[in-house]
């Protein structure tokens, strides 16, 4: 799941010429240790359960705040003919 989302995350930002993963992250300030993460769990061993979780929960909370809230808030602009 952690290494989906790093990947999915600087996918989109990946121009002509590749660039690194940590770059990208670092370009979108996503936290260095995403990278670690999925580094770690790609080329190496699966992280622990309470890397995971932690990952996971950081992941919702900066998915929210990124993405979901501005969204949300735009749709209530819209909803009050603000847009």
């Amino acid at each position: 799941c952690v290494v989906r989302l790093v990947n999915g995350i600087v996918d989109a930002a990946q121009r002509a010429n590749a660039r690194s993963i940590s770059t990208l992250a670092q370009e979108l300030e996503w936290p260095q240790w995403f990278v670690d993460l999925r580094h770690e769990a790609t080329h190496q061993r699966l992280p622990t359960l309470h890397a995971l979780r932690l990952a996971a929960k950081e992941a919702v909370f900066l998915l929210f705040e990124r993405f979901w809230r501005p969204q949300q808030e735009q749709l209530e602009r819209r909803g009050r003919g603000a847009v």
